[in-house]
């Protein structure tokens, strides 16, 4: 039980590690992912992954390349231990022999049957997590096409009045989840 909690431990930080580098690298992704397509002779928002970086630290801060970053980290722990024991299941399974070698078939199914098993924990996580780092360009896509924000189009709620002020952005993790257990 010791080597298990040690490895869990290790994995933990490693995830935590992987979070901290690569989760500014994702803001970004997200963010020349969900940019409004610009109208015909218009620059697009950001030309480029530096020039988002630029904007982004400009108009939001340092602290906005971690934004959305609570709910992966809160999960990560569990992430991987339903990750690396849906695994070692997996491999109980598989395996011809205790001790023997897995083919790599055999290998390829245990990783699909973890990858199966912590789905169930990855996907609303990184769904809460695009939607708080998409958020930003969805509030500016609502201040050109209040039509949009009140068709519920491109997302948040609006409310009567000026629409385009209107636009609810969400407040953490928690405010996501909330509104996507009332949209289903």
């Amino acid at each position: 039980m010791a080597d298990a909690a040690k490895d869990l431990a290790a994995r933990t930080m490693g995830g935590v590690a992987q979070l901290l580098v690569g989760h500014p690298f994702d803001i970004i992704k997200v963010k020349l992912q969900s940019q409004p397509a610009p109208s015909p002779g218009v620059p697009p928002k950001y030309t480029g992954a530096i020039d988002a970086v630029k904007q982004t630290l400009n108009s939001e801060g340092r602290a906005s390349l971690y934004k959305g970053m609570g709910a992966p980290s809160a999960t990560v722990a569990a992430f991987n231990a339903v990750l690396f024991t849906a695994r070692g299941q997996m491999e109980v399974l598989l395996r011809n022999s205790p001790g023997a070698p897995l083919t790599i078939s055999q290998q390829f199914l245990c990783g699909v049957g973890a990858g199966l098993a912590v789905s169930f924990l990855a996907c609303p996580t990184k769904l809460i997590k695009c939607r708080l780092q998409a958020q930003s360009s969805l509030a500016t896509v609502a201040k050109v096409s209040p039509s949009l924000a009140a068709a519920g189009i491109i997302g948040g709620s609006v409310g009567a009045g000026s629409m385009a002020s209107k636009v609810v952005m969400y407040n953490g993790p928690m405010d996501v989840g909330i509104e996507n257990m009332h949209a289903s």
